[in-house]
C-alpha cells in the first residue's frame, strides 16, 4: 500500500478564500476553517487549487484522488501508479461477493439504499447518508469508467443539498412568484419585438436541456417569435467535432466506443488536453499503454 502525503497545516480562524501562494495552497472550507497544503498533487502534478473542496477534503482535478486537508494524506491506496491494465468487467453473470454488490449489501444492511446512477459522464454508486446527502463511489460495472471517477463525479454528493440554492424566482435578486416572473419575461419580450422586431430577441439555451425542452424552446423562438436567434453552449463545444464527423463519416454520430482504446495500436489526440479535460479516459489510455508498450500516442496541439 503506497500512501502519498502532501503535508497540511490547519489555520483555524483565518478567513482567506481558496487561492495559491507560490507552491502553497490555502483552502477555506464551508466551516470557516482554513488549511494550508502543497498546491501540487504528487501523483500527476495537478493543481489542487483547481480541484473541488468538500468538507475537509480536496479532490485532485486530474485523477480524482481525495486528500485530507487535516492530514495532507491521500484517502485511499495508490492504485493508479501500478500501471496495470484495467480489466473490463464480466457482465455475463453477477457475483454477489463482487466489490460493488458487497458494498450494496453492506449498505442495505446498514439501512442505506445504494443506487446505480450516473454523473454527466461516468457510472457511480450513491448511498444516502441519512443527513440529506449521499456518499459517492465509482461503479466498477459501468463500461464508461470501470469504477474510476474524476473530481466532478467524486463531489457529486455535495450537490444534492438545498443550502444556497434559489428555490423560487428572484426579481431582481428578491423572491417573486412564478406567475409574476413569467409575466415579466413575456412582457419584456413582447415590448422588444413590438419596438425593434423579432431579430431583437434571442435565446441562449443550455446543452444540458432534454430533447423535448429544446423542441419547445425552438418552437417558441422560431414559431411564435419568428426569429432564428436561438443557440446553445453545445454548439460552441461540439461544432468542430460535428463538422469533422460529417466530413469524414457523413453523420455526426460518434463512430467508436471506449473499448477500442483498450485495443488500439495508435491513438491520435487532436487539440485535446486529455489528462486535464478527460482524466478518466486518460487513465484508461495510460493503462492501455502500460499493458501494450507498443501503443503509440500522438498529440497534435498548438500548446506544448
Amino acid at each position: 500500500m503506497n500512501w502519498i502525503d502532501i503535508g497540511a497545516i490547519p489555520l483555524r480562524r483565518a478567513r482567506i478564500s481558496k487561492t495559491a501562494l507560490g507552491c502553497v495552497a490555502l483552502f477555506h472550507t464551508t466551516e470557516a476553517e482554513v488549511f494550508a497544503t502543497s498546491d501540487r498533487c504528487p501523483h500527476k502534478g495537478g493543481p489542487l487549487t483547481e480541484g473541488i473542496v468538500h468538507g475537509r477534503h480536496v479532490t485532485c482535478p486530474l485523477h480524482s484522488w481525495v486528500f485530507s486537508l487535516e492530514t495532507g494524506r491521500a484517502q485511499e491506496a495508490d492504485r493508479d501508479l501500478s500501471g496495470a491494465h484495467v480489466p473490463k468487467p464480466d457482465r455475463t453473470r453477477r457475483d454477489p461477493t463482487s466489490a460493488p454488490d458487497r458494498r450494496m449489501n453492506e449498505a442495505a444492511h446498514q439501512g442505506g439504499r445504494v443506487t446505480r446512477t450516473t454523473c454527466p459522464y461516468c457510472g457511480v454508486l450513491d448511498t444516502p447518508d441519512g443527513k440529506g446527502g449521499m456518499t459517492i463511489q465509482g461503479d466498477p460495472d459501468h463500461p464508461a469508467n470501470n469504477g474510476h471517477l474524476r473530481s466532478k463525479g467524486t463531489a457529486l454528493g455535495e450537490t444534492v443539498g438545498l443550502d444556497g440554492r434559489p428555490l423560487e424566482p428572484l426579481v431582481p435578486g428578491k423572491p417573486a412568484s412564478w406567475d409574476y416572473a413569467l409575466d415579466l419575461v413575456a412582457t419584456k419580450f413582447k415590448a422588444a419585438i413590438a419596438e425593434y422586431g423579432p431579430e431583437s430577441v434571442a435565446f441562449h439555451a443550455s446543452g444540458q436541456m432534454l430533447t423535448k425542452d429544446h423542441y419547445i424552446a425552438n418552437k417558441l423562438m422560431k414559431g411564435f417569435f419568428s426569429s432564428a436567434n436561438i443557440d446553445t453552449n453545445s454548439r460552441l463545444c461540439m461544432a468542430s467535432t460535428v463538422a469533422g464527423h460529417r466530413r469524414a463519416f457523413g453523420t455526426d454520430t460518434v463512430p467508436g466506443t471506449y473499448e477500442v482504446l483498450d485495443q488500439a495500436d495508435l491513438i491520435v489526440l487532436t487539440g485535446s488536453d486529455l489528462a486535464w479535460c478527460h482524466p478518466v479516459l486518460f487513465q484508461r489510455i495510460a493503462a492501455a499503454k502500460a499493458a501494450n508498450p507498443t501503443l503509440k500516442i500522438i498529440t497534435i496541439d498548438p500548446r506544448r
